[in-house]
């Protein structure tokens, strides 16, 4: 299960019909299925094939300064109260392995691989406090499909994180969509992207 956030459950609302329903309710969700203060709400394939997707895209405008006033800051405090526990548990395990495994290079080998998502964020966090060293070294791979937004955050990131040392790797020789052209798009079995726009540079 995991939040759901206030744009996300806006959308919920949309293709449920009722915008700004549960605005000030606890909205979680599981694959298909949605959670509104502990009631199942399913989101089934009907619902999406009520809108246009230039209706939506209307409705979510619409909507959108209203919806900025909502609960989901006030539950998710509440969620990590109520997990505190289990999650000092995680974070103190993690933080173990990371010393454990830094040990075994010189501190100079150690490099967080960041892509701006959730999870590279959370492991740079809890990289730089179990090894109390803010200014690792993080390289970001811009493989030029990056989000907008996900290049918006690594800015702000870095903003954030000064004594970090952030550098990009970027292949500056070729271009994705021309190596799709001459040898197809990446598959299960040609994985050229990951090498050729990420690990390679």
């Amino acid at each position: 299960i995991r939040p759901v956030f206030p744009e996300e459950r806006l959308l919920f609302e949309i293709l449920l019909g009722k915008p700004l329903a549960y605005q000030y309710q606890s909205v979680w969700c599981s694959t298909n299925r949605y959670y509104v203060d502990g009631k199942s709400i399913p989101l089934m394939k009907s619902h999406y094939k009520k809108l246009t997707p230039e209706k939506v895209h209307e409705q979510l405008a619409l909507y959108q300064e209203q919806n900025e006033d909502n609960s989901f800051d006030f539950y998710a405090e509440k969620f990590i109260q109520a997990n505190k526990r289990r999650l000092d548990f995680i974070v103190n395990e993690a933080s173990e392995f990371i010393r454990h495994e830094a040990e075994k290079f010189p501190n100079e080998n150690i490099v967080i691989s960041f892509s701006g998502g959730k999870d590279s964020t959370v492991v740079a966090d809890l990289t730089i406090k179990a090894l109390a060293n803010p200014s690792i070294l993080h390289i970001f791979s811009d493989t030029t499909l990056e989000f907008p937004l996900t290049m918006e955050y690594a800015k702000r990131y870095r903003k954030n994180n000064p004594k970090s040392i952030f550098k990009i790797a970027k292949n500056k020789e070729k271009d994705f969509y021309e190596v799709c052209k001459e040898i197809g798009p990446p598959a299960r079995m040609l994985r050229f992207c990951c090498f050729m726009f990420k690990t390679g540079p």
